[in-house]
């Protein structure tokens, strides 16, 4: 199958090509020092590989199941917003792409097409809608509501704290308000007034107790973003989640912030077999995703990989980079497993890593 980049790492230089200095800046960069970015790579970095041998190894076979979807690879887009700031096609191209992978993803809620104009795209693979939670509970259940309609599987709740603090956006004078993607507020969509307290913070934002009370209003499978800790792990759980969600938002919220794979194989062990956990935060490799499954993470998601392919798409093919991104992932999961002597992702254990 031909195609246009050799590596993913050609992808991200022709993604740079294709940016401007100031959304390269947001593309790439960080919170705060940056010290986040550093963080989750080298939590990758911490790990070596113990393969077996001698296995009797057939090709192996990477497919596997999230919240009652079939995937032809343990990985799914991470939700991005700003997506026509990248590429004029948007989203949309990211949904094609995915779709060819036969994966999923999560799809942002400031994305610049709605969920609705969105679900074509992905035939039949769509899967979380990201919603933040601030205004009220209808806010949530109307993104429930629409979800439902379009088909997408469940939600993916995270909390939304104050800004984050960038310093590279400070220093180019980049104003991400005239990006950011109106597709699913106002006229048929969600309030306006909800989409001004996401991006200015002026009350009080959610607790706990809260999302207790619009849990027992969810009728979708919903899963909780940004756990980091086996506390916070199974609280979710108590309060109804289906899955967890690990992530330090790629390093981009509070810098510093401990890497979510430090902690995966806690709070797999706190949730048990039975709950999925979805994990992302520094993903560049197929070698990461492969810690990851051992560590005990069901899938694994590529936010910033995803990006920088949507920035490389041609105008002819918007989606060519995304697609180049997550087939360079299948193949070089499938080495990875093939030389750790794993036929399936089910038989990648803890035992394939250990501490560097």
């Amino acid at each position: 199958m031909s195609r246009r980049f050799p590596t993913v790492r050609s992808v991200v230089a022709e993604a740079r090509l294709n940016l401007s200095p100031r959304l390269w800046d947001y593309l790439e960069g960080g919170a705060s020092g940056e010290d986040g970015l550093r963080i989750n790579r080298a939590a990758f970095a911490s790990w070596h590989f113990d393969p077996d041998m001698l296995t009797g190894l057939s090709r192996p076979r990477l497919g596997t199941t999230l919240l009652g979807m079939d995937l032809r690879m343990p990985v799914f887009v991470s939700p991005f917003g700003y997506d026509r700031a990248l590429h004029p096609a948007g989203y949309a191209a990211v949904a094609r792409a995915v779709a060819e992978a036969g994966i999923t993803s999560v799809v942002s809620e400031s994305s610049s097409d709605s969920l609705t104009d969105l679900a074509p795209h992905f035939d039949g693979h769509q899967g979380l809608v990201q919603v933040a939670l601030v205004a009220g509970e209808e806010h949530v259940l109307g993104f429930e509501e629409r979800a439902a309609a379009a088909g997408y599987r469940g939600l993916c709740l995270t909390d939304s704290p104050t800004r984050a603090w960038r310093e590279r956006m400070r220093e180019s004078g980049l104003d991400l308000h005239r990006y950011y993607g109106m597709g699913n507020y106002g006229e048929g969509g969600a309030s306006l007034d909800a989409l001004r307290e996401l991006m200015d913070f002026s009350k009080p934002r959610w607790d706990w107790d809260r999302l207790e009370r619009l849990a027992g209003r969810l009728t979708l499978p919903w899963v909780l973003k940004g756990v980091v800790s086996v506390e916070q792990a199974r609280r979710a759980v108590d309060a109804g989640a289906s899955a967890i969600y690990m992530s330090s938002y790629g390093g981009r919220n509070l810098d510093g912030t401990v890497s979510p794979l430090s902690r995966l194989a806690a709070v797999a062990d706190a949730v048990g077999s039975e709950v999925p956990i979805m994990i992302d935060s520094g993903v560049r490799h197929g070698t990461d995703v492969a810690k990851a499954l051992a560590l005990g993470a069901t899938a694994v998601g590529v936010g910033r990989l995803a990006a920088f392919g949507l920035a490389a798409g041609t105008h002819e093919d918007p989606s060519s980079g995304v697609r180049d991104v997550l087939r360079h992932l299948y193949d070089e999961l499938e080495s990875v497993m093939g030389s750790l002597g794993c036929e399936t992702v089910g038989r990648l254990q803890r035992r394939h890593v250990v501490p560097a």
